[in-house]
C-alpha cells in the first residue's frame, strides 16, 4: 500500500462545556492537522502518473477544508444541523460591546482532538478524498488520531 501524507494548520478556540477543569474556558489552540491518503496502486497514466494523487491536489482540497476552521470559535451545537455552521456573534457585557461580528462555528460534536479527527475523516471521504487517517495536534505535543479498522 502507498501512503502519502501532507499537513495543514489553523488557528482557533473552542471550550468543553461539561469540562470540570481550564478546558470549560474558551481557550485557543495552535491547531496543526495531518491527512495520510492510502491506494494499492499508483496512477498509471496522466499528469499523476507514478503517484496516488498528485500532492498539489490534495494540498487545494486539505487547504480549503481546514481553512473554514480558521480563527474562529469552535462550539458544540445541534440545532443547526449536522454539518458545521457558520455565524458571526455579537458579544456583550451590560450596554458595553466586547466583541462585533466574531466567528463562530457551530459543530455537531464536542469539539475535542479525537472528534475533530473521526469528523474531519468522515467528511472528506464524503468529499470523495481516499483518506487513510487524520491527525489532530492541538499543541505540539498532543495529537489524537483517527484510523479505521482495516
Amino acid at each position: 500500500m502507498y501512503i502519502l501524507k501532507t499537513s495543514h494548520n489553523f488557528e482557533a478556540s473552542h471550550h468543553l462545556k461539561g469540562h470540570l477543569e481550564g478546558c470549560r474556558n474558551n481557550h485557543g489552540h495552535s491547531y496543526q492537522v495531518y491527512i495520510e491518503i492510502a491506494q494499492e496502486d499508483l496512477q498509471t497514466e496522466g499528469a499523476a502518473r507514478g503517484m496516488i494523487l498528485d500532492f498539489k491536489d490534495v494540498k487545494k482540497i486539505f487547504k480549503e477544508y481546514i481553512d473554514f476552521y480558521d480563527h474562529a470559535m469552535i462550539i458544540e451545537h445541534y440545532d443547526f444541523g449536522d454539518k458545521p455552521t457558520e455565524h458571526r456573534v455579537d458579544v456583550k457585557i451590560g450596554d458595553l460591546d466586547i466583541v462585533e461580528q466574531t466567528r463562530v462555528i457551530t459543530v455537531p460534536y464536542r469539539p475535542t482532538a479525537e472528534n475533530m479527527c473521526k469528523y474531519f475523516f468522515d467528511d472528506l471521504v464524503e468529499l470523495g478524498v481516499p483518506v487513510y487517517s487524520i491527525e489532530v495536534y492541538e499543541t505540539r505535543n498532543n495529537s489524537a488520531k483517527y484510523c479505521p479498522k482495516r
